[in-house]
């Protein structure tokens, strides 16, 4: 996965079957399928790139969830939402009581927010926020996690204190190169909304 892009969200579920987080997917939208509102394709290629600028707004979802034969017992996600899909990502969680990983990042030509998310299979959440509206705010909430480096939270610039290098940084403390998360995918399931 280079980093050529503006704002990319994605989910990291950790301690999860690639069924089983299908099989629920499925479930949450079975009467979308049964009305023809949504279709779920089994089988698909991986594309990122469509995925890569989610889109702030009303619009049709669209999202893919995947596997690699890299990490054992973890499936990602990724949306062209700019929520990443959060609402479905914490269905997901607590239906199959997995650690849930959600982040957004941006650009530093972009820059207007970057956020990881970590919850632990029992619950335990903790929040890390940079977001420019008018101007930059902070926040943070939640027991800080071991591989956190808390002298960048006291940085004088608000959008220095979380951003794409410290977030990436942080899924490789967990285990995760995001230079390779895309790559030797086994499975892949695309949802699409049609109407």
């Amino acid at each position: 996965m280079d980093v050529n892009f503006n704002r990319f969200a994605f989910s990291i579920f950790i301690g999860c079957d690639f069924c089983k987080f299908s099989e629920v997917i499925r479930n949450y939208y079975k009467d979308w399928v049964n009305d023809g509102i949504c279709t779920i394709k089994d089988y698909t290629e991986l594309n990122l790139e469509q995925y890569k600028e989610p889109e702030i707004g009303w619009h049709l979802e669209k999202f893919s969830w995947w596997e690699s034969k890299l990490y054992s017992n973890i499936v990602f996600l990724s949306s062209n939402q700019s929520d990443g899909m959060d609402g479905l990502g914490y269905v997901i969680h607590n239906m199959l009581k997995c650690k849930y990983i959600a982040c957004f990042i941006s650009s530093e030509k972009s820059c207007s927010k970057n956020m990881f998310l970590h919850i632990d299979s029992d619950g335990k959440e903790r929040v890390v926020l940079a977001l420019k509206e008018d101007r930059w705010t902070f926040f943070q909430d939640g027991d800080p996690l071991l591989f956190e480096d808390l002298s960048l939270y006291e940085k004088k610039r608000k959008k220095d204190r979380i951003n794409m290098d410290v977030i990436l940084k942080y899924i490789k403390e967990i285990g995760i190169d995001f230079q390779k998360f895309d790559t030797y995918v086994s499975k892949c399931s695309t949802f699409e909304r049609l109407k």
